[in-house]
């Protein structure tokens, strides 16, 4: 069958989904009052069902995503590494933004003109707000065009050997 990343995303949604409220009802189903219609096994089975097709579908979109490439700083790169990668970019691009937003901390004596002991050495500051904004910019540059691709190699469709009933 020929999916597409989104595809393989928004069924793993609804597995994981069906596979909560298999769940729920499961843990429902063991105990009742006389006149109720529980059934705890097909309960349980409908439960395991749920959670074998979150599996299979998981297995499916790792296959996908080795399968996939998409290219980074000019290189190629598979959409699984992509993927992951991704959440580093944008945590690197935070810390560079907070280096260049920081203000002067004067209650901690890095203005000296605010402290009587001279005799003190303060830590300075080791790169400039300027240098700092121009790496986080470029950070979020590469993280914006890494986004980017990963969005369009989702798009890509792959035959992937999956039942159809795991997409309804």
């Amino acid at each position: 069958m020929k999916v597409t990343g989104y595809q393989l995303r928004e069924a793993i949604k609804r597995q994981v989904q069906r596979c909560e409220m298999a769940k729920d009802v499961f843990r429902g189903s063991y105990v009742g009052f006389d006149g109720e219609d529980k059934d705890p096994v097909a309960a349980g089975t409908m439960f395991y069902e749920a959670g074998t097709s979150v599996a299979l579908l998981q297995a499916a979109q790792q296959r996908y995503n080795d399968r996939v490439t998409v290219t980074h700083k000019g290189e190629p790169i598979t959409l699984a590494v992509a993927v992951k990668l991704i959440g580093h970019l944008g945590a690197y691009e935070k810390e560079w933004r907070m280096i260049a937003s920081q203000k002067k901390e004067r209650s901690y004596g890095s203005d000296p003109t605010l402290s009587r002991d001279t005799t003190k050495i303060y830590a300075k500051r080791l790169i400039s707000t300027d240098t700092a904004f121009a790496v986080a910019e470029a950070a979020g540059k590469d993280a914006a065009a890494l986004r980017s691709a990963i969005a369009t190699a989702n798009n890509t469709e792959l035959d992937i050997d999956l039942p159809e009933t795991l997409f309804s």
